[in-house]
């Protein structure tokens, strides 16, 4: 009896998940970096923390584009393309002196992240699995948080013992490290190409035919509710989880605990966002988009409220495993949402523009959080009202399942 083969869509979750691992650089560890370049660069945090939101701007300009450039040219030309321009940006930091230039780096990082961030991944996702969708994208996310995991703690141990600078140019390295054996080994971006379907397509197997997809193209969602109200949730989402992510750090060394430990805590957050991942995709498998939805945002809830009584070390620990768990909803949650309710016929464009809004969301969230601190010395007010906003989320979400079902029928009416 022939030994059966292992699925090909699985070793493409691997290189996303390498893809990942590099990712995680430059998105998770600028949070270490926070107080020192203030203090270097003679700037506040809210002026400082503006970085981000010219690089999700930038970003936010592009996507549109590059939901359509990912369908017309090289799939892999585009990905080496961010990697190149991203190695470049991470250690061109390490030579800044004004905070001017800083932005222009961020900027110039926002217009190639989306060639290696969730848009290929989710459209690989959306091309590899019909079956095991939600666990195939969830595993394929997790690389940012093991990365992160290793590079936030050496990046302080530097930023203590050599420089900021020594920590941006090791970053570099390690960022180009983790690129390249998923660009040259890995990913593949359809089956077809080499002669297989999408796993749980019903001929997932060589030399068979792939069914029809289904679903809204781009300018028929748009004239849904069920468009907008995802998009919404999306802009909420980046507000809420940047704007908390990216100062955990300095909020804990603010409260009275060491660099050392808000490192640990950061650390442990990255961790448990590995796990969660996984779990919310299980889950989304399991038990369905509603009740799925309800646990992540939930979660994300709980550590909102938890992080305002985080001098407490058992306190901060708890919110850095909570938070963690959490921060799967920042890239598993939104592409079986969209394929959920909207389909998959027109995906990557769909995923492309609605990540627009999602981007809008982080570019006001961090610097939001900056403002907050620098007007009231302090962060908690940030964070009681992000924990406002996330019931908010909760209900336009469960909303936006009802809508997604009348737009459904009038979808299959018109045809």
């Amino acid at each position: 009896m022939a030994k059966k083969k292992i699925f090909y869509g699985w070793f493409v979750v691997a290189g996303c998940m390498m893809l990942r691992l590099g990712l995680g650089i430059p998105n998770y560890s600028m949070s270490v970096f926070l107080k020192p370049l203030c203090a270097s660069l003679g700037v506040s945090r809210g002026a400082f923390s503006a970085y981000s939101t010219f690089s999700y701007i930038a970003t936010m300009i592009m996507l549109p584009i590059l939901g359509v450039w990912f369908k017309k040219y090289s799939f892999k030309l585009l990905l080496w393309l961010g990697a190149a321009a991203t190695t470049a940006v991470i250690f061109g930091y390490s030579f800044v002196t004004s905070v001017w230039q800083f932005y222009l780096l961020s900027i110039i990082n926002g217009i190639f992240s989306g060639m290696l961030n969730s848009i290929p991944i989710a459209m690989l996702m959306a091309n590899w699995f019909k079956k095991k969708r939600g666990f195939a994208t969830g595993l394929a996310f997790t690389g940012s948080g093991i990365s992160a995991m290793i590079v936030v703690p050496l990046a302080n141990y530097l930023i203590e013992k050599v420089s900021w600078m020594a920590a941006f140019r090791v970053c570099a390295g390690l960022y180009l490290i983790f690129m390249l054996v998923p660009l040259l080994f890995l990913i593949k971006e359809k089956p077809e190409d080499i002669g297989l379907t999408a796993l749980g397509s019903g001929a997932d197997t060589e030399g068979s035919a792939a069914p029809p997809l289904q679903g809204f193209m781009l300018a028929q969602a748009r004239k849904t509710p069920t468009f907008w109200a995802i998009g919404i949730c999306m802009f909420l989402t980046g507000f809420v989880y940047m704007g908390t992510q990216n100062h955990v750090v300095a909020y804990l060394s603010d409260i009275g605990h060491s660099t050392a430990f808000a490192s640990a805590m950061y650390s442990i957050i990255m961790a448990f966002d590995t796990v969660g991942k996984v779990v919310l995709g299980m889950l989304y498998d399991k038990i369905g988009l509603r009740k799925t939805n309800l646990y992540i945002y939930g979660l994300l809830f709980a550590a909102e409220i938890l992080l305002l009584f985080a001098g407490y070390a058992p306190v901060a620990v708890l919110f850095a495993v909570i938070l963690g768990m959490s921060v799967a909803v920042q890239t598993g949650a939104y592409p079986v949402i969209i394929s959920t309710l909207l389909g998959d016929k027109d995906y990557t464009v769909l995923y492309s523009n609605l990540t627009v809004l999602y981007f809008a969301g982080m570019s006001v969230g961090i610097p939001f959080s900056g403002l907050v601190y620098d007007t009231f010395g302090t962060y908690k007010m940030a964070w009681a009202g992000y924990a406002g906003v996330i019931i908010v989320i909760i209900a336009v979400l469960l909303s936006a399942e009802i809508w997604a079902k009348k737009d459904w029928e009038k979808l299959e009416k018109s045809l």
